[in-house]
């Protein structure tokens, strides 16, 4: 019996041991993939004019206005551009920087707090708006409206208020309304080819 209990707990460890080690080589690739996405994105921005642009705008504004160069179309000096690279935003739809929380290791780990969270909000909203029957929340109202329209969060949050307030008091997630939404979106768009 002490035999078994010995080799159970031997195997247990080895267990452990290879799924830590998983663990770490899937979080290892998944930050080597993120990465090499994010430097390809950033290379293939700083291709564009419009990047180059923005460099040339930044160091007119530093040097107060001041043009250095002359008739000849001159490069500008390799640690001055390092400088500007490092102070231009670049802001590359669908690539992000990598952070901890987006690792899948930590997102495994993670993911029992995460299904709590969901059931605790889920039965929050049924006991809220379904057993109480109270009008929905400004913010709530936002939620049902985008997730009708099927709209990312990001873009929702780049529409003015006055938009989102139209939306929203439109009560799109509502089949009728939203039947309604959609044809009168069509009807105007064949109105503007004309």
């Amino acid at each position: 019996m002490y035999y078994f209990l010995h080799l159970c707990d031997r195997n247990m460890t080895t267990h452990f041991s290879i799924t830590i080690y998983l663990m770490f080589l899937l979080t290892t690739t998944h930050i080597e993939s993120v990465l090499h996405l994010l430097l390809q994105a950033i290379e293939s921005v700083k291709q564009t004019p419009a990047y180059r642009n923005r460099l040339k705008a930044l160091e007119f504004e530093r040097t107060g206005g001041i043009s250095s160069k002359k008739k000849g179309n001159k490069p500008m000096d390799k640690k001055v551009e390092d400088e500007l690279r490092n102070e231009v935003d670049l802001q590359i739809q669908g690539v992000q920087k990598p952070s901890v929380w987006n690792l899948c290791g930590v997102q495994l780990i993670l993911l029992p707090y995460l299904i709590g969270k969901l059931l605790i909000w889920q039965i929050c909203w049924f006991w809220r708006y379904r057993v109480k029957k109270s009008p929905y929340a400004w913010e709530d109202a936002c939620y049902l409206t985008r997730t009708s329209l099927r709209m990312p969060a990001n873009t929702w949050q780049n529409i003015d208020e006055f938009t989102k307030e139209d939306l929203v008091m439109k009560r799109l997630w509502e089949k009728a309304n939203m039947e309604r939404h959609i044809a009168e979106a069509r009807r105007g768009s064949k109105q503007r080819r004309r």
